[in-house]
């Protein structure tokens, strides 16, 4: 129970966080908060847009470590969900999960949304320059 309610308040801060980015794009031109550790989300190469990856300290005890969420290229910068800083991942081994959070919906099983059943893993050494994240693909979206 622990566990599901660091999840949602990990995704209400990265809603807020999202927010926020957005309204840093106000009145004198773009401000950019300096980003993390690079990554790229796709299936089977195809770049998937808009979608929040957050990221899991699998060691310990599946602590939300950052998130990001992917552009048109598939692209994203892992920030911390309080602050928006740039997170720099140390090695470790890592869990994530997914969500959709653009204007075309989609869906995956509940196990890739969720940080305790994701099989969604990686082992980072700090050497590979960015993640690669090849993903399932979504169910069927929602209409």
């Amino acid at each position: 129970m622990a566990l599901l309610n660091r999840t949602k308040r990990a995704l209400a801060k990265s809603c807020i966080a999202v927010l926020i980015i957005g309204g840093l794009n106000g009145c004198g031109g773009e401000k950019e908060i300096p980003g993390g550790t690079p990554g790229r989300i796709h299936i089977d190469g195809i770049p998937l847009r808009e979608v929040q990856v957050t990221m899991y300290d699998s060691k310990a005890g599946g602590n939300v470590v950052g998130f990001g969420i992917s552009d048109s290229e598939g692209r994203f910068e892992l920030r911390e969900p309080e602050t928006l800083e740039g997170v720099w991942l140390p090695a470790g081994h890592y869990r994530f999960t997914l969500e959709s959070v653009g204007e075309i919906y989609m869906q995956w099983p509940a196990k890739f949304t969720q940080a305790d059943t994701s099989p969604l893993e990686i082992e980072w050494t700090g050497g590979e320059g960015r993640i690669e994240l090849d993903v399932p693909e979504p169910t069927t979206p929602r209409g």
